[in-house]
């Protein structure tokens, strides 16, 4: 999994985990930054959560709370015993 991940304003962290296990952390700025990590799916349904340290906020004219932003995220599956 790869995208670009910034805060929409000051500093946050961000955290991207499937259940208990943390699969990528990092500080957020404004800036936009590299978020790339791999991991194999379990069988059956499989959730990512994407969690801030800080509490959503309206920022510029957009109506909704917003804490971060991930831009061209791209999720590349592939078989198990392929090689990446």
């Amino acid at each position: 999994m790869r995208g670009q991940v910034s805060a929409v304003e000051g500093v946050r962290s961000l955290r991207v985990s499937l259940g208990e296990r943390l699969l990528w952390g990092d500080e957020l700025t404004r800036r936009p930054e590299e978020m790339r990590f791999g991991f194999t799916l379990p069988p059956g349904a499989t959730v990512l959560t994407f969690s801030s340290n800080l509490p959503p906020q309206k920022f510029g004219s957009d109506p909704r709370n917003l804490a971060f932003r991930v831009e061209n995220l791209e999720i590349v599956v592939k078989a198990v015993g392929v090689p990446r």
